[in-house]
This record gives C-alpha cells, structure tokens and sequence, in this order.
C-alpha cells in the first residue's frame, strides 16, 4: 500500500472540503444575533467566517487553513494572484517575474522601488531569498519511514507544500541593488510562473530567532544542499529560523510583539478579540497597486451557518460564504438586497476503477462506468445549491479553469459517458457477473449516497457488488481491498503535479495500478515543459487517454455559496482559498455602515 502523506490532494482534508462535509450532514449554527462595532465615518467591510485566525503563516504545515490564508491575502502580497477563472495574473503593482532562459531555466524576480513592509523596512531580494530557502527543501537531508517520520538527517522548514522543481535549483543570486534575484533551476519546471518567493519578513525572523538578518543570510548562501544519504550536523542557524518560521507565527490573540503581524498589502491587523472578531485597516506603508475604496476590513470569527444568514439578513455583515445546502440557498434568497452566488469549488468527487482482478479487461470497466448515475446525483446533491451545476467531464481540469476545461471537454470523450446506458453494459459483460467491492466513507453523507446510486444501477447490469466502505478509507487507498473507489480530492489548479504523480504508472500517488503508456511518456514530458500553451495541450491528451481506457469517471464538483449585501458591489464566485476576497481592491462600497 503507498503512503497516504499527499495522495492526490485528496488526503490534505482543507477547510473548504471540511466544511462541505459538514454542510451535506446539515450542520447549523444556533440563532444567535452578531453585532458589529460601530464603524465611525469611514466605509468598511464586515465579512462572516465560520472559523478563527490561528496563524500568521498560512504557508506553514498544519497552519495553511481557508481563514488563515484569507486574512493573510488581505495583508500581503507577492508577484501574482488568481482571479476568478483560476487563471494566473500578473501583480505590476509589486514587481514582475519573467523567464530569461530555457537552458538552463533561469527566472528573474525584479521588485518595484520603495516597497516597504508595515514596520517601515523595505522590501528587498533579501526577503525573496529567505522565501525560497523557507519553500524549497534545498538544505534538508532527511530520510523518512512509512509512517512519514524522520529516522535519520534534518528538515529545516515545514511548508504546507513544496513547489515541484524548487528544491532542484542553485542558490539564488541576489543583485547589488537589491531589487532583483536570479533563480536558476538544474531542470526545466511548468510552475516556475508560480514560484512566487514572498514569505515572512527576513528581518523579523531573523529578530525572534536572536540572529541577525546578515548571519542568517550567510547561512542560506554558504549551507550545502542536503543529501538524505549522506547527512551533516544540522546548521544552527537554519534550525533557529525555522522553528520561528514553523511555529513562531501561530496565535491565539494578538501578539504583544507587532513584527509577528507585519504585513505588506493593502490592510494591516489593528485589533483582535479572541473568538469574536479582527479588525484590518489601510497600511500606510503600502505602495502597491490593490488599494480598496473602504479603509476597514472586519472579520467576525466563529458564526454557525444560522448566525451568518442572520447577519446578512439584519445588515450586521456584509459578505458570507456559509455552508452550502439547498435550506441555505433558499432562506439567502429570500433576504432583500442580498445577491447569491454559486458555482463549483475546487474540492470534487470522483469514481477510481482499480487495474487489478476482472478490472484488468478494459470492457469490465467501460461497462461498469456506463452505470454510474452522473446526472441524477447532480439532481440530487449539486442542484439544490446550485442550480447551474453539471457533471464535470474532465479528470485534469476544474470548472473554473473555463477556457482550458472547455477544451478538454470537447476532445476527451467524456460524452460517451453522459447518460446510464444499462443495455451497453450488459453487452460487454456479455453474461459475466463480476464482484465489484466498492470503497467509500460511511461518515460521508455525500459518498454514501453516490455508493447507494451507483449499487443499484451496477447491480442491474450484472455486477455482484459489495459494500467495503469506512470511515478509514483513505489508509485502504492503494490496497487490494476494493475494486473501486468513491472519493474526494481537492485540486489544485496551478500545479501541474497532479498527472505525473497520479495517473503515471511509477507516479508516487498511482493508486489504481492504471499504466497506460502514452500517459507515461506525457508525464514525463510535462515534468519539463516550461510554456504554458505545450503543458495544456500535453494535459488535455492525458485527459482524453484516460477517459479512452476507462480509468474512472469525475462526478461533480462540491457547491459553494458565497453571499453579499448590496453595499458592496463587484463581488464574485471563487472557487480557490481567497474566497469573495480576490478581487478585493475593486469592489465598490457605500460609505453607509450596516443598520443597527
């Protein structure tokens, strides 16, 4: 059985994922009325959010949840951002990132001039060199067992996740003035583009971890790269910078110290009461382009799904992204001047075939896709919430990738499988009755009725099926106890990780045995590409190779719900962890506050 650490994204179980699980078993809040402070004259936005900051550093392992990486998109910015369609957008207002070589691939970070961090310290390449040396791995030499600990040599820093080819670079080259690092890579990468660099200040790290901001960049520019077979005495330095980076920016109230919520975008933390709320403001030290037309940003922290509708309903919050049912929708609807918006998250349910037993003949399993019930489980379990939702037909692309899942869509295949087609199974089981265990989570409300639809249909076609589902699913992935699986993944639009890891026959979270030649070699490829036109033609062929040899169907993306007041206009649906966030900076605000 292969390790569950980072299996397809679908083990990393994110608040978005979190909390749909939770709405599907329809969980709410008590009625509890939410009272917002007293916004003085200025214009402000009051958003509700189901959980509380527990960190600064959302980049950190076991830190990285929805509202973290919200408020920290609110105070900080980098290089780019993704807009509504998940498409990568390019951030002048702070500086630019351009490829100047193929061979090697070679990346030039150029900052703007007079960027400061909240504190008055100006942003340099210094701090971009620290964000690598956080994100990389380059200095770790560790050796993990199977239960994913370390039995031999050191890992420094603890990032939720290591952009692919990051740890395969040389030491970046900082200019004299400061303003522009050079990344040169030992291999091509498609995510150079999103190797954005940006992290915790250097000078503040360096402060809390008694060094000095010098020390620790000789540190990161003279320490070796690690070799798991061969570790060295760990780096004293490195040490005391990480365990600040890993753990020093968690927080259950405001911290004493400011330099623990430096910022450098738009808004900067001015007040928190614990399980209540936290208040933003402009940072005056901003110099960027994302400057919002409101001066206050509040955040009211751990409301339950009644407390938010009724905070939208009385006026005492502005925007809401509660949990998504169909009794929601309906009671959002009905509050005047409240826009709804729906569509797709970026978590998703789909059903795996594995490669083994009678699956091993390609007409067993085309015929056991021909009855898995896309469209009546959309009915069931999309429309409700969103009225717009269809099947997704794409095992590569999200929904809000328009442009590129259109076109996968349209080559892949993935129509043959629109339909229950009863009759076109039992032809090609041609009398056969297979055994087909179905693995799935019983504490899952949502998989478990995609299982009850699916029995049945399989059922009539001739399949002998058997219930092997639990609520410890995910450590059965990769066994040989199941032939099938019901599962949920969340994606992760601009990684191109997912193909080489998954769906190549030595990928490390190939759980299906599924080995299919022409997605080897175009796994291999991609693993190189570095323009963006070849890595999504290589991409949408993978799609249509694994819809043409059965490998599984994708379901339907889980439903989201965002809602606002009509104070605030220019708010849309994203799918990605900013949430109604994103686009922030354009949203037009009545300087009227919320009624009392």
């Amino acid at each position: 059985m292969r390790s569950t650490a980072d299996r397809r994204r679908m083990l990393a179980v994110s608040g978005t994922v979190l909390a749909l699980v939770i709405s599907l078993a329809g969980c709410t809040g008590t009625e509890t009325r939410v009272e917002t402070p007293d916004p003085g004259p200025d214009p402000q936005v009051v958003i509700g959010a189901a959980s509380e900051l527990t960190s600064f550093n959302p980049a950190a392992a076991q830190q990285d949840t929805d509202i973290n990486a919200q408020i920290y998109y609110a105070t900080h910015e980098t290089f780019g951002y993704l807009d509504d369609t998940l498409q990568i957008v390019q951030n002048d207002g702070f500086g630019t990132l351009e490829k100047i070589s193929d061979d090697p691939l070679t990346v030039k970070y150029t900052l703007n001039k007079d960027l400061k961090w909240s504190d008055g310290q100006p942003i340099t390449a210094d701090d971009l060199l620290f964000g690598w040396a956080a994100s990389s791995g380059y200095f770790d030499d560790a050796t993990l067992g199977s239960d994913g600990q370390i039995v031999s040599g050191t890992r420094y820093f603890t990032p939720a996740s290591t952009p692919s080819g990051f740890r395969d670079t040389a030491v970046p080259v900082v200019s004299d003035d400061k303003l522009t690092l050079t990344l040169t890579y030992d291999l091509p990468t498609p995510d150079w583009n999103v190797n954005w660099l940006v992290s915790q200040p250097l000078h503040v790290v360096a402060q809390k971890a008694g060094l000095t901001a010098q020390s620790l960049l000789a540190a990161i520019r003279t320490t070796p790269k690690g070799i798991p077979t061969k570790p060295e005495t760990p780096d004293a330095t490195l040490l005391a910078a990480a365990d600040v980076w890993n753990k020093g920016f968690a927080a259950t109230s405001l911290p004493s110290d400011p330099a623990l919520y430096v910022s450098n975008g738009p808004f900067v933390v001015e007040s928190w009461v614990p399980g209540t709320s936290m208040t933003l403001v402009a940072n005056p030290n901003y110099h960027g382009s994302r400057t919002p037309k409101f001066s206050r940003l509040i955040y009211r922290f751990s409301l339950g799904t009644d407390e938010l509708v009724e905070g939208l309903r009385d006026h005492d919050l502005d925007i809401i992204s509660p949990l998504a049912t169909g009794e929601t929708r309906d009671s959002l609807q009905a509050i005047e001047g409240a826009e709804v918006l729906s569509g797709g998250l970026l978590a998703y349910t789909h059903f795996d075939v594995q490669y083994a037993g009678a699956y091993t003949d390609p007409d067993v399993r085309e015929a056991l896709l021909k009855v898995v019930p896309r469209k009546d489980l959309v009915d069931e379990l999309v429309h409700p919430v969103d009225p717009e939702g269809a099947p997704l037909n794409s095992l590569v692309y999200p929904v809000a990738q328009s442009e590129q899942y259109k076109s996968a869509v349209s080559q892949n295949g993935s129509d043959a499988y629109a339909d229950v087609d009863l009759a076109g199974a039992k032809t090609l089981l041609a009398g056969r009755t297979p055994t087909l265990r179905i693995l799935y989570d019983t504490g899952d409300p949502q998989s478990a009725a995609v299982f009850a639809a699916t029995r049945a249909a399989a059922t009539e076609a001739g399949f002998e099926v058997v219930d092997v589902g639990t609520t410890q699913w995910r450590s059965e992935l990769g066994g040989d106890g199941y032939d099938a699986v019901i599962a949920v993944s969340a994606s992760q639009a601009v990684d191109n990780g997912l193909i080489p890891s998954v769906f190549a026959s030595e990928g490390a979270n190939n759980d299906t045995g599924v080995n299919i030649p022409q997605v080897n070699k175009l796994s291999l490829s991609l693993q190189t590409m570095t323009d963006p036109q070849a890595v999504e033609a290589a991409s949408i062929k993978v799609d249509a190779l694994l819809f043409k040899n059965h490998y599984g169907l994708p379901l339907f993306q889980h439903p989201g719900i965002i809602a606002h007041s009509d104070r605030v206009a220019g708010v849309s649906f994203m799918a990605g962890p900013a949430g109604p966030l994103w686009n922030f900076w354009r949203w037009s605000v009545s300087a009227a506050s919320p009624a009392p």
